[in-house]
């Protein structure tokens, strides 16, 4: 989980303490085990577009390597 990986920053330069400003039912319940990557959650759209304006006709967004596939 994200909030165990910023916990871990508390003490790392200097002893310090993590406080965490939720329930434990929410670090339980909701938090997810990973951030799902922005390809996966961002619109390519504009960037798309940006690239064709520039004469890039050739780019086929289908089949270009990605390395996470935007859902």
């Amino acid at each position: 989980v994200q909030a165990d990986q910023r916990s871990g920053r508390a003490g790392r330069t200097r002893p310090g303490k993590c406080f965490r400003l939720y329930p434990s039912s929410v670090y339980h319940e909701e938090l997810l085990e990973a951030t799902i990557p922005e390809i996966q959650r961002s619109s390519l759209a504009g960037t798309v577009l940006y690239l064709k304006s520039l004469g890039l006709a050739d780019i086929d967004v289908l089949r270009f390597d990605f390395l996470d596939q935007p859902s």
